[in-house]
């Protein structure tokens, strides 16, 4: 007897009939990505209809509105709880325990603004205080949206004084 040589089969292939043609295998790594048909690049309808060239297939990236950066420095509105007060100021530290915040409750802001239009100095102002994180709410960037000034283009037509340079005292 003659030793029989064991040769290793697939289980795929101990399955399959002898009359049943191979499907050669998918191309793999380079070869597959050069054998995919390119792809055509369709514009969106709504550029289409406009007329506007697609962005992307000039390479030309969309313009984006920069978000305001809300951090030491920045002018923002504060809302807090327990008491509920909404406070307006500039960031001046950012803590892990709190804020540190130069300015004024939101409310008192148009009367305070008044009196700077009038030259008075005594009575409303700005005071700098520390906020714990327990009692912050959200903090939300001065910003205008249209056709709702900011609080600090508000306070600027109502005193004639930008509020930044009063801030920066």
């Amino acid at each position: 007897m003659s030793p029989r040589v064991h040769e290793p089969t697939s289980p795929r292939k101990k399955n399959r009939r002898a009359d049943t043609p191979v499907r050669p295998s998918a191309p793999q790594g380079r070869e597959a990505h050069e054998s995919r048909s390119p792809r055509k690049k369709t514009s969106s309808p709504a550029r289409r209809l406009s007329g506007s060239p697609d962005l992307k297939q000039e390479g030309v990236k969309p313009r984006r509105k920069k978000a305001p950066r809300i951090g030491a420095g920045a002018t923002a509105v504060i809302f807090l709880k327990e008491p509920r007060e909404q406070c307006l100021g500039r960031l001046l530290k950012i803590e892990t325990a709190g804020v540190w915040v130069r300015g004024i409750e939101l409310e008192s802001l148009d009367a305070w603004a008044r009196e700077v239009a009038r030259g008075e100095s005594a009575g409303l102002g700005l005071h700098s205080l520390f906020v714990p994180f327990q009692r912050v709410q959200k903090i939300v960037a001065d910003e205008r949206t249209d056709p709702i000034p900011s609080f600090a283009e508000r306070f600027e037509s109502i005193a004639g004084r930008p509020l930044s340079s009063l801030l920066d005292e």
